[in-house]
């Protein structure tokens, strides 16, 4: 029989769940280097395709702390080597983008330079991105916040990075940032202040940017002195809806056609399957249609909403104190955790409720923090608590974090749930976007 070398890079830790992979208890693989094995005994990154879709509505968000994931065309993007100073230790490289191939695993750099420090020595196109942050485009291109320190002080850049091409071109160098973004094919919608000479205030105002020419033009200033600020939700068919918290209306990409679509105040975290807009009232879900209509309160206690094209995923759960505080700045005497049931609903309505997954027995101390679901799967980074002493107080140190930092060697932890099997992988990455052994932090 043939025989070849295989290699783990990656220890995946197993969090086996019973009861349909509702609960289970925390297991440990062996750690196994240069095992000489045959081709079929070889095990394979296990990946399980998915018939849903991932929905992307327009909207990215950049805020300095961009979300942890984003998803586009087969790969999972990520920041690696991102650690809470922006500023890389000695010897180490400086934080930058990486993408997960979710059918293998496998770990690539998104700069095409396999010698490159991503410094401000290395001339990287995406230096600084640790402490801005990062979009990818549906044109698969890479925008890029990028911040970082000179002899003549800080620099805020924000560029279009062509991967293909190794080329950057710069979209503005006075870049506000920190909201949503919102990307078609050829365009950037993206919100800016003018500032008023005459009353000294600044006036909000909607700017879009040809991503072609680079040409920029404002399509929407600031509606009423009544209402209130005017917020981007997301794009459908070439329209840009927004609400003023007193109605839900939409415009075309030139700022035209003004439609009023929904009265009553839609919260900003709204999502939408392009049919209903969905959102959480009081930890309740619930649901509108765009084309008018009543609010439909669908009886679901959920934290956060995530949509794809068959479901609506949030977490679920009562309430439950962990022990008594004795942290430094903590608020209250207690910790509370909520939200320990990941959930499912069906868009269509049939089949009801599915719970998931529950974080409990072994972790019952640990919650995501970003998450996204991505066909079968649910990647997501993570808090927990642990209680050294076991004396249910719990103190300054004593709360843990999966994401990168000087003190755990800027290596990103997270984890990929198995919405299918209930079961959870710890994945592992380090400073130089490289696999490395798998454990809870």
């Amino acid at each position: 029989m043939m025989k070849t070398y295989c290699v783990l890079g990656l220890l995946l830790v197993l969090l086996l769940f019973s009861s349909c992979g509702k609960t289970g208890d925390l297991h440990y693989l062996e750690t196994t280097a240069a095992t000489e094995v045959s081709e079929t005994e070889a095990v394979p990154f296990p990946y399980t395709p998915s018939e849903d879709g991932v929905l992307n509505y327009g909207r990215f968000r950049l805020l300095g702390k961009t979300d942890q994931f984003q998803y586009h065309d087969g790969y999972l993007y990520f920041l690696a080597g991102r650690n809470s100073t922006g500023n890389a230790k000695l010897g180490a490289r400086a934080t930058h983008l990486v993408r997960m191939n979710v059918e293998t695993g496998n770990v690539t750099e998104v700069c095409p330079d396999p010698l490159c420090a991503h410094d401000k020595n290395s001339d990287c196109a995406m230096y600084g991105i640790g402490s801005g942050g990062f979009i990818v485009g549906p044109d698969g291109k890479y925008y890029v916040m990028k911040v970082y320190l000179t002899p003549d002080g800080f620099v805020d850049s924000f560029v279009q990075y062509d991967a293909e091409k190794d080329t950057a071109v710069e979209l503005d160098n006075n870049f506000t940032g920190y909201s949503y973004e919102y990307y078609t094919e050829r365009y950037r919608i993206y919100k800016d202040n003018l500032y008023d000479e005459e009353t000294k205030t600044a006036i909000p105002r909607i700017m879009r940017t040809d991503l072609s020419t680079l040409e920029s033009v404002q399509i929407w200033p600031k509606q009423t002195e009544t209402a209130g600020e005017d917020e981007m939700l997301f794009i459908i068919d070439d329209r840009l809806y927004l609400t003023d918290h007193v109605c839900l209306y939409s415009i075309d990409l030139n700022g035209e056609d003004y439609r009023v679509h929904l009265e009553g105040k839609i919260p900003i975290h709204a999502e939408t399957d392009g049919t209903y807009v969905y959102y959480t009232d009081q930890r309740e879900l619930c649901r509108r249609r765009l084309d008018g209509g009543a609010e439909e309160r669908m009886g679901l206690d959920a934290i956060g909403i995530h949509l794809t094209e068959k479901y609506v995923y949030y977490r679920s759960g009562e309430e439950t104190v962990l022990g008594k505080a004795r942290i430094i700045g903590y608020t209250g005497d207690v910790i509370t955790l909520y939200g320990e049931k990941l959930c499912r609903y069906p868009l269509d309505g049939e089949g009801g409720e599915e719970v998931l997954y529950t974080f409990s027995e072994e972790i019952a101390s640990l919650r995501p923090d970003d998450w996204i679901v991505v066909g079968n799967y649910c990647y997501c980074t993570y808090t927990y608590w642990v209680d050294p002493d076991g004396d249910g107080v719990y103190r300054d140190g004593d709360e843990v974090r999966s994401e990168p930092s000087n003190e755990n060697g800027r290596v990103l932890t997270f984890l990929r749930i198995d919405l299918t099997t209930g079961v959870a992988d710890v994945i592992s990455v380090d400073e130089y976007g490289t696999k490395t052994e798998g454990k809870l932090k």
